[in-house]
C-alpha cells in the first residue's frame, strides 16, 4: 500500500511538473516577463490575459526594477 502511493504520487508530479506541459511552459514564459522586465518577446502571451495592459506593463515592470536596484543600494532608505 506504502508503495502504491508513492508511485501515485511520483506519477502525479510527473505530470504537474512536466516541461513539456502547456500550462508550465505558459507560467514559465509568465515567469520570464516578470523576471526579465521585458515583455516585447511574450507579446502574444500577455495579450491573452486581458487583466494585462502590455504597454503599462512594460512600464510597471520598469519601473519596479528601478525600484529594486535602487533599493539594493540604499537599504537604510526602505527600513
Amino acid at each position: 500500500m506504502f508503495y502504491q502511493l508513492l508511485g501515485i504520487t511520483a506519477i502525479q508530479m510527473e505530470d504537474r511538473f512536466d516541461v513539456s506541459s502547456t500550462d508550465l511552459s505558459t507560467y514559465l514564459e509568465l515567469g520570464s516577463v516578470l523576471s526579465q522586465g521585458k515583455t516585447s518577446p511574450h507579446d502574444a502571451l500577455v495579450r491573452r490575459y486581458p487583466d494585462l495592459d502590455c504597454a503599462n506593463l512594460t512600464t510597471q515592470l520598469a519601473m519596479f526594477d528601478s525600484h529594486q536596484q535602487r533599493g539594493s543600494r540604499h537599504e537604510g532608505d526602505f527600513v
